[in-house]
This record gives structure tokens, C-alpha cells and sequence, in this order.
């Protein structure tokens, strides 16, 4: 079982695209969430292997008024599985993910409490995989480089003006607070892949002379990446933020017969602390 302590810890946005642009601030966010995710390499095995892993992350985001900018660290593990004529198989699977975007904001469509964005993003992303079901196959690692446009849309909600209220017999007042929701989207353009054809590490060791990357090979522009996501976003006196949303991604080496690919889900949550 795995928890989110909110306070002061809440989630992962792997490029927290919708922070908003509070002028000339800089964030250091520290990001927590839990995948859902199933993935199948089509050189080893053509089972989809499913699992649920933790997802941390830290961000560093630079806002002034017309444009924003984030660098960010990610990493995950776990273990995923299948069941074939009930038997069940786990595969141990790592990545890491760094991203860079920079995004621009679009003033002629902005108005009446919307913003829209439009940049760019460079994604590295890399797997380690390990599946001793698979005997020679046991090991896979890819590498993904993808250069992509990057959009977002968000909707100021804030609260101007103190709200009061009664729940049964229960009185509360909400004070006024700066908050979003907000919408992002990133499709691959120019995909780079760097992997080989079958997981195996080829007879380099044999022979006193191991080379890791003896039959991997750089393929470019080679299969898709896709990532969107929604989150909601709200800011404290000091400056300080939460932000928690859904993500999802997908990744594709290839449209060949030996392909990897992956889906992911997202839930996540963000601590965003103003250091400016």
C-alpha cells in the first residue's frame, strides 16, 4: 500500500506545464505520485506486462510574465506482471525521465481569465528491465529522445472575496485564494530511439571483450510519444503552492514487428516552493 503524505509532500508533473505564471518567481517543486502502467516489448514476449509503481520528481521553474520555463529530474521502479494459463511472470522495471520546456504565453487568445501557452520541450527518457522468465532475454534498456511542441491552456478560478457558509451545523469561511485548473499537451515531433533489436547482451563477455552496446543502434526519426495531463493548482499567502492532477503518457520505438511500448497513468501531487 502506498501513501501520500500531503503536508507537506504532494506529487509529480513531469513538466509542470500549468504552473502559473506568477511574474518573475522561481519554484523548486518536490513531487510525489503512483503509476498505473502496462508495457510489452515485442522482441521478447507479445504479453503485456502490468504494475503499479511510485513516481518521484524535482522541478525547477522560472516565470515571468509572458514566458516559463522548467528543468526536471523523474525516476520510478516496480514490478510489473503477467498471468499466462496461470502462470505468473514479473518482470523488475526502473526509468528515469529528464525534461527541459520552455513555453511562451499567447495574449491574443488570453482574456476573461484564460491563458493560453504555446513552446516547445526536449524529453530524455530511459527503462532498465529485468524478466528472469526470459532466460537470454532477461535484460531490456531503451532510450527515448523526443523534441516536441508543447501547449497548454488554464482558466483563473480564484477566489476575490472572502465565501461563508454552513454545512449542517458546521459554519466555515473560505479567504480569498489564487487558483487554477489547467490542461497541457505535448506530441512527439522528432523521436530518436536508441536500443536493440532483441534484450539479450550479445557474446561480447565470452570473449574478454563485453561491449553493452554491441547491437544497439540510434534510429532517427523512429515511433511516437504522447503526453497529456489536467491539474489543479492553488497558492498560499507566502507564495507557496499545491498542485494535484493526472497525467498519461505513451511511448513507441517503433512501427516494426519488434517494437517496445508503454502506457502509463498518472496520479500526482506537487509542493511548489517560491525561493524567489
Amino acid at each position: 500500500i502506498y501513501c501520500w503524505i500531503w503536508l507537506p509532500f504532494a506529487g509529480f508533473s513531469q513538466s509542470n506545464s500549468d504552473v502559473p505564471a506568477l511574474p518573475n518567481s522561481f519554484y523548486i517543486g518536490l513531487e510525489s505520485g503512483m503509476t498505473t502502467s502496462a508495457l510489452r516489448d515485442w522482441a521478447t514476449s507479445p504479453l503485456f506486462y502490468r504494475g503499479k509503481s511510485p513516481w518521484f520528481s524535482v522541478s525547477f521553474i522560472k516565470t515571468k510574465p509572458t514566458k516559463r520555463s522548467n528543468l526536471d529530474f523523474a525516476y520510478s521502479f516496480g514490478n510489473f506482471f503477467t498471468n499466462t494459463e496461470g502462470q505468473v511472470y514479473a518482470s523488475q522495471v526502473k526509468w528515469f525521465q529528464v525534461n527541459y520546456s520552455r513555453l511562451y504565453a499567447i495574449k491574443r487568445l488570453g482574456g476573461n481569465g484564460w491563458s493560453f501557452e504555446l513552446g516547445g520541450e526536449l524529453s530524455v527518457f530511459g527503462d532498465f528491465r529485468s524478466n528472469s522468465s526470459l532466460m537470454n532475454n532477461s535484460f531490456g534498456n531503451e532510450y527515448f529522445a523526443t523534441l516536441s511542441p508543447s501547449m497548454a491552456i488554464s482558466k483563473d478560478i480564484s477566489r476575490k472575496v472572502p465565501q461563508e457558509g454552513k454545512i449542517l451545523f458546521i459554519k466555515y469561511k473560505l479567504h480569498p485564494r489564487k487558483q487554477q485548473i489547467g490542461a497541457y499537451l505535448t506530441p512527439g515531433l522528432l523521436n530518436a530511439v536508441y536500443r536493440n533489436d532483441f534484450s539479450y547482451i550479445n557474446q561480447s563477455s565470452v570473449i574478454n571483450d563485453p561491449n553493452y552496446f554491441a547491437n544497439y543502434q540510434l534510429t532517427i526519426p523512429s515511433g511516437l510519444r504522447l503526453r497529456s495531463g489536467i491539474d489543479y493548482t492553488f497558492f498560499l499567502n507566502n507564495r507557496n503552492g499545491f498542485q494535484i492532477g493526472y497525467e498519461w503518457n505513451f511511448y513507441k520505438s517503433s512501427f516494426t514487428a519488434k517494437s517496445f511500448e508503454m502506457a502509463s497513468h498518472l496520479i500526482k501531487g506537487t509542493i511548489l516552493f517560491n525561493v524567489k
